[in-house]
């Protein structure tokens, strides 16, 4: 039996899945010898600034998968964008974290990125036409009542969420509870989760503060109250993606977390380099 998991991390700003793929085995050793893969993590999101692109090395099937441990810091990582290069520079408190130290630089709709990384003898290269921005135009209340009767509900109307429309491969929305520490801050209340959902174990899955709708065919996702995972501070994004997104999610919400090569747009490596247009929103989802 052969099961290939994906491990994910929430390094990004905006809580996006980042691969490492293990295969194990039923039986003491591996099937096949290691060899070692680059992964790498980047994502660009129109008028905003680049966020970090992390870099990282696949892990031997009996090694324990730490991040620290698979971060590799002494990578060349670059950006190119209309013949120009702008070098990144890795983190001292993040292993495998690039940055770009020039805050002028905004990332541009229908402009082609390069991404480059130099490693040993490695060579990675990636690239993303970035989408056309977009602007949330129906929003979410200031607050919302979660159900005082989960069980009897009737006729809940789940409010919507609408967006400008563009040219793009697809659509996606997320929702992040933006802190998972404290309800009520002033008056120190623990935050509680929405125990109703989940993965059907309790696992890392349903600890994640962040829950996914991809492949939406058009700019606009209802919101039920069934889609919250903890109560407090929620903020909504809506995406509309470029190819590479799209296919990126295909792997991990389609796929299972199966490595596909031909939805794999890293040259000499595996993982994502992708961009998107985006708006955010924000709620406050009060206890029963």
């Amino acid at each position: 039996m052969r099961i290939l998991i994906l491990v994910t991390s929430r390094l990004g700003r905006y809580a996006i899945p980042f691969l490492a793929t293990i295969l194990f085995a039923c039986q003491s050793t591996p099937p096949v010898a290691y060899i070692e893969q680059i992964v790498v993590e980047g994502y660009l999101f129109a008028n905003h600034h680049v966020d970090s692109i992390v870099v990282a090395r696949s892990l031997p099937v009996n090694q324990l998968y730490v991040a620290d441990s698979a971060g590799i810091s002494d990578a060349q990582v670059s950006i190119s964008v209309d013949d120009v290069a702008y070098p990144l520079f890795a983190s001292s408190q993040t292993p495998g974290s690039y940055y770009l130290m020039d805050s002028s630089f905004i990332v541009r709709s229908g402009k082609t990125y390069l991404l480059t990384v130099q490693y040993k003898d490695n060579t990675i290269t990636s690239q993303t036409t970035v989408p056309d921005s977009i602007k949330i135009t129906q929003q979410l209340p200031d607050t919302i009542q979660y159900p005082q009767d989960t069980i009897n509900v009737l006729n809940y109307s789940a409010p919507f969420v609408t967006w400008t429309g563009v040219n793009s491969i697809s659509y996606a929305a997320s929702i992040t509870c933006t802190d998972t520490l404290w309800y009520d801050s002033l008056h120190n209340i623990h935050n509680r989760r929405v125990w109703h959902l989940g993965d059907g174990s309790g696992g890392t899955q349903y600890n994640d503060i962040t829950r996914w709708s991809a492949f939406l065919p058009v700019s606009s996702v209802p919101v039920p109250w069934t889609i919250y995972k903890w109560y407090g501070k929620q903020k909504i994004t809506a995406y509309a993606l470029d190819k590479n997104f799209n296919d990126w999610l295909k792997m991990t919400e389609l796929n299972g977390g199966t490595f596909t090569q031909d939805l794999n747009h890293i040259n000499g490596g595996v993982g994502v380099f992708a961009s998107a247009g985006i708006d955010t929103t924000t709620t406050f989802l009060k206890m029963p």
